[in-house]
């Protein structure tokens, strides 16, 4: 099984002649909780539409990747990243996931955990040899 979304980052792991989940259609913000800071969308929502969902709340994501026409799941899967230190990656502000399959558990999460910026430690651009922060 295979799952593609917008094929910005095309290779071949896109291609199978088995199953292949696209995620194009799968594009709904499903819930935004302004008071916590939490957004729940689809899979196969493009970066710029959920910046325009969040924007349009006076709201903006806290990892920004360069590239918007990429998938929120895409974005997740391959670490996708905005830049300057103090910012992770974009699957680091993830802070629960729902996982749909088949059979007789269809639905499972898994577990919650704090945003990133409530866990992230102060990042050093000097080198971690200087016994400095980067330590």
């Amino acid at each position: 099984m295979r799952v593609v979304g917008a094929g910005h980052s095309w290779s071949a792991l896109g291609c199978t002649d088995q199953i292949l989940i696209d995620t194009r259609s799968l594009t709904k913000v499903l819930a935004l909780d302004e008071a916590n800071q939490r957004i729940t969308v689809e899979a196969g929502i493009l970066l710029a539409d959920l910046d325009e969902a969040v924007a349009g709340r006076g709201l903006a994501l806290a990892t920004e990747p360069s590239i918007a026409e990429i998938t929120a799941a895409g974005a997740i899967s391959t670490a996708s990243h905005g830049t300057g230190l103090a910012h992770g990656a974009f699957s680091e502000e993830v802070v629960a996931l729902e996982v749909l399959g088949c059979g007789e558990n269809p639905r499972f999460s898994i577990a919650t955990r704090p945003p990133a910026h409530a866990r992230r430690r102060p990042r050093s651009s000097s080198p971690p040899c200087d016994g400095g922060p980067g330590m």
